[in-house]
């Protein structure tokens, strides 16, 4: 591509025609109709890191009203986030491509805020993996922006000191000794009232979402042999109540196991309420994040302690990460990644995680700064597109959500926005009655959007 001096010279340059452009209506029609959005994702990916697009693509008009607009917000159509992705909502855990418009996720600070827009496409860039050292990794393509922590050199007088900064960066520029970033604290709802909680309540529940059922009537939990004491913990509780508990064999197994039965239809009713959704998946309470009574519950049901270690191992992402951000909120630095079962194992076709918190870890690769849990990139990983992506838009004004537990970005306001600034100075450049105030307003550009495609 040819440098340009100044707008008149690139439009010069297009009218005559030049290598690579495309002059002929039809022509262009037609390309569009095959490649809507591969064409323009592709073109801006060819300019990055030349400095060619600061001039090809009107960069300087706009530093002319506002010095400030740099390359932290680049003219490219922000992609988007592998299907897998895990997106954290205000009761349990969806994968992106199950999110719908009007759903209530949290939000880069940990807050709650609204679905107002999806998308689904083919992408031709890159998809960029990070993997890291206490996270699940994040599939994004190369554009898309994320937040991340990065020491860089800083020189005051003779000394070079090393800082912190936190950024938005694009996928593609993420690399190792990075950190990923999450917040510590979420937004909870209230904790019901009812009579069931009383004292043996939380571990009881937490217990109950490891190894129990129950639909409005009854409930079952199931033991193996060496867990005699949980069975007489739960069945503790649910004698208070004046419940009758019944002990069975459940022959299924193949290690021996027994089975607690209960007829407690008021109980049951609130349990199922509190932990299951729409399609009859075990659920983490929202209200309960942060309860280590529940957590010693589930670690008693499906994991194990190990001295000052806890390992709790799930097929529910929703249970695995009340648990990741329990250990948070009690001010722990835990871990949370995929967790493959043996080949001998009952659940071996079916995806589980594992959630591990060391209680007195000498050396933690992770740090809290902020009220935020910085966690290091180990390494990225590139495999060529084409690719089919999601994304969401938010309400929140930073336009970004927690994306496998770590803050990303959904840029194509900004991409708009960028457009409509750069074609708002080139008029008045040009001589057109048009007044400069400030940078335009994302919001009004999401709110504006109406549908599921591209800004």
């Amino acid at each position: 591509m040819s440098d340009f001096n100044s707008p008149k010279d690139l439009l010069r340059a297009y009218k005559e025609g030049f290598v690579g452009s495309i002059c002929d209506p039809e022509d262009v029609d037609k390309l569009l109709g095959e490649l809507p959005h591969p064409l323009f994702g592709a073109a801006a990916y060819n300019l990055y890191g030349s400095g060619k697009g600061k001039v090809a693509l009107l960069y300087k008009n706009v530093q002319k009203f506002d010095p400030g607009f740099g390359p932290s917000e680049r003219q490219v159509t922000g992609d988007c986030l592998d299907g897998s992705t895990i997106i954290m909502k205000n009761d349990h855990c969806e994968t992106i491509n199950n999110i719908n418009v009007g759903d209530t996720i949290y939000d880069s600070n940990g807050k709650l805020t609204k679905v107002i827009s999806t998308q689904v496409k083919i992408s031709n860039n890159p998809l960029i993996t990070i993997k890291t050292r206490g996270s699940i990794p994040l599939k994004a393509t190369s554009d898309h922006r994320i937040l991340i922590g990065r020491k860089e050199e800083n020189l005051n007088g003779t000394t070079i000191t090393k800082v912190l900064t936190k950024k938005w960066v694009t996928a593609q520029e993420i690399k190792k000794g990075d950190y990923l970033i999450t917040p510590i604290s979420l937004s909870t709802k209230e904790k019901p009232i009812s009579k069931f909680m009383q004292n043996g309540f939380e571990w009881f529940l937490g217990y109950f979402l490891g190894d129990g059922w129950c639909d409005d009537k009854q409930l079952e939990i199931t033991f193996t042999e060496h867990q005699e004491t949980f069975f007489n913990m739960c069945s503790e509780y649910l004698s208070q109540f004046g419940f009758n508990v019944r002990k069975s064999e459940y022959s299924k197994s193949k290690t021996t196991a027994f089975r607690l039965r209960c007829w407690c239809p008021e109980l049951a009713s609130f349990l199922r309420e509190m932990c299951y959704d729409n399609n009859k998946k075990k659920i983490f309470p929202n209200w309960a994040i942060g309860s280590i009574n529940i957590i010693n519950g589930l670690v008693a049901s499906d994991g194990m302690n190990k001295g000052r270690k806890q390992i709790f191992d799930s097929s529910s992402i929703s249970l695995a990460y009340g648990v990741y951000y329990s250990y948070l909120k009690l001010g722990y630095k835990p871990t949370i990644n995929y967790f493959h079962r043996s080949a001998k194992g009952a659940y071996k076709e079916t995806q589980s995680y594992r959630v591990i918190c060391i209680f007195d870890k000498q050396k933690n690769y992770s740090f809290v700064k902020d009220d935020e849990l910085y966690i290091p990139v180990s390494s990225t990983e590139i495999k060529e597109g084409p690719h089919e992506v999601y994304d969401i838009g938010v309400e929140c004004k930073e336009h970004a959500f927690l994306a496998n537990g770590c803050i990303a970005h959904n840029c194509v306001s900004h991409s708009t926005r960028n457009a409509i600034d750069v074609t708002r100075s080139t008029e008045i450049v040009g001589g057109e009655r048009e007044e400069w105030v400030a940078r335009s307003a994302t919001e009004a550009i999401y709110g504006s959007r109406g549908h599921g495609g591209q800004g």
